[in-house]
């Protein structure tokens, strides 16, 4: 895929990293969008942070090598992973010193990585999915979704879960082969981070949720919200998918009811 001219121009974007202790447990580690594959945002493992210590925060190291805004990080062993301007960077956790960087496959619009297995994985706007070594950068392989990948892969075991706009698809992490590919009959957008949780991955689009068998990929279930200006990902927990829009609503995840709904005033 050719590579598109990017922004030259210095913007100073810092990357600050706020910490009150390196736990090493690697339970710790927030290794994808939502801490988890189910999207809850919820360590469970995390005993530094708390109501009593959260107001010590204080700058523990700052990078501000950025010429574009960065996303969000994730958290390996030993090295933090963001990506932006095209590229897919890896900092010292301890002192920020960068320690590697790459461009993406199409180098244009990366997303958040998603690490697991001492791999790194970053889709883009291209519609590539990549993934690096994660402690020197190299790349292992990459692969042409088509589409474009405007949100960041999920991972569950090892197997990598995308959205392109119009599919959702499972990957291999390991090899890059593709395992299925989800098209809805009525190709209703799929543009969001895949949930997975107990076997089913859950994918949000347009004005629906859909819930998919995480080994063949085959529809188990959809749901439509009605009109929808921006659709959430979905997070799961304890049974229900919870998706945002312009209501909150919770799903049961093993039927299509919804179980509440909850709009703001």
């Amino acid at each position: 895929m050719k590579i598109t001219g990017m922004n030259r121009r210095f913007l100073p974007v810092a990357f600050a990293c706020l910490l009150v202790s390196s736990a090493g447990d690697a339970q710790t580690l927030w290794r994808q969008y939502g801490f988890d594959s189910a999207h809850t945002s919820f360590n469970p493992s995390e005993t530094a942070l708390s109501p009593m210590t959260v107001g010590r925060l204080a700058p523990f190291w700052t990078s501000d090598t950025f010429k574009a805004a960065a996303t969000s990080p994730t958290l390996g062993p030993g090295a933090v992973f963001v990506a932006n301007d095209g590229r897919v960077r890896a900092f010292d956790k301890e002192t920020g010193a960068a320690r590697w960087a790459h461009l993406s496959c199409s180098g244009e619009g990366t997303q958040q990585p998603a690490f697991n297995r001492d791999l790194v994985l970053v889709a883009d706007g291209g519609g590539d999915l990549a993934a690096y070594k994660s402690f020197n950068g190299k790349q292992v392989w990459c692969d042409d979704e088509s589409g474009s990948i405007t949100s960041a892969p999920a991972v569950s075991g090892d197997t990598v879960f995308i959205t392109n706009g119009v599919d959702a698809i499972a990957i291999d992490q390991f090899t890059g082969q593709q395992h299925w590919r989800f098209t809805s009959a009525d190709f209703a957008p799929l543009n969001t981070t895949p949930a997975i949780a107990n076997g089913v991955v859950f994918v949000t689009g347009g004005n629906s949720v859909f819930a998919l068998d995480g080994i063949t990929g085959r529809k188990v279930w959809r749901r439509n919200l009605g009109p929808q200006a921006n659709i959430s990902s979905a997070s799961v927990a304890n049974g229900l998918v919870y998706v945002g829009g312009s209501a909150l609503y919770a799903l049961r995840s093993e039927e299509r009811r919804v179980g509440k709904e909850c709009r703001s005033r």
